[in-house]
């Protein structure tokens, strides 16, 4: 049995899921998934996305405050049998085993295997495992979609992204959103931020080429703001091509769920990131 705990917020649970779920296909073990409401992500998959038929059961665990950390292992290890599993990797161990090239194939030969972090850790066939919005959110986006022509996304990440906040300034999305409208006069775009000022300024600037959900809700707590960001995922995913921000694990899904070009929109050289 294979046991993944994704770590980090929904992007960086969904890559580590179509991770998982590759992995547990060929090396023909059934896996089970650990979904744990946190500071980086506050509610249910499943007022997020419909669950992956491939999960065998889904175990859902709150761990909101630090001082709950030991019962929230606790319940885990006993719900899940933890306590008898032969191996149990954290992310720094997935990384050290990627680092080496590690074939992750080998835990075939392991009865139990435990695997907890936030990046894709083994190769598929496939970009991503071709997710579905929950059901609650579909006419949500196909509203939105359905208005799409000759449309573009562009994703702006701020707020806590550092590297997107310095090394995607809004003017560099403004200067390739400008070249794209001298060369394609009747283009539209779908502007997806975690930060309302910006999506305002677009919104001045560009008038009625600029389409974007008309409710928004922001942070990484409640439902309602999470699943304003599954609706802009899904959304970026339906158009013809992502102008994202630089490192944002956001745009890059948004692109990978569409099968779509994604364009990170950033200087010409190769930055040094610094979180």
């Amino acid at each position: 049995m294979l046991t993944i705990e994704p770590e980090g917020g929904i992007c960086s649970r969904m890559r580590v899921m179509h991770s998982s779920i590759a992995l547990a296909r060929d090396i023909g073990q059934p896996v089970r998934l650990v979904w744990i409401k946190n500071r980086d992500l506050g509610c249910e998959i499943e007022h997020l996305l419909e669950v992956p038929k491939e999960f065998r059961t889904v175990h859902t665990f709150s761990k909101l405050h630090k001082s709950k950390l030991d019962g929230h292992r606790y319940k885990i290890r006993r719900y899940c049998r933890f306590d008898y599993l032969k191996t149990n990797f954290k992310n720094d161990q997935v990384e050290e085993m990627m680092r080496n090239g590690f074939d992750f194939s080998e835990l075939s030969r392991r009865r139990r295997t435990h695997i907890r972090c936030w990046q894709p850790f083994y190769e598929a066939d496939a970009p991503i495992y071709p997710f579905r919005p929950a059901q609650k959110l579909q006419d949500r986006i196909q509203s939105l979609t359905s208005r799409f022509r000759d449309t573009i996304g562009v994703h702006i990440r701020r707020t806590d992204h550092r590297p997107a906040r310095e090394f995607s300034p809004t003017s560099l999305f403004k200067e390739r959103m400008n070249a794209l409208i001298a060369a394609e006069p009747g283009i539209r775009f779908y502007l997806s931020s975690d930060d309302p000022r910006e999506l305002d300024a677009m919104k001045t600037e560009y008038g009625d080429r600029i389409i974007c959900a008309p409710e928004q809700d922001f942070g990484r707590q409640s439902t309602e703001a999470l699943q304003c960001a599954v609706v802009d995922l899904f959304c970026l995913a339906a158009t013809r091509k992502v102008l994202g921000s630089f490192k944002s694990t956001f745009s890059d899904t948004a692109a990978r769920l569409g099968n779509i070009p994604f364009e990170p929109v950033q200087g010409e050289s190769e930055p040094v990131v610094q979180w």
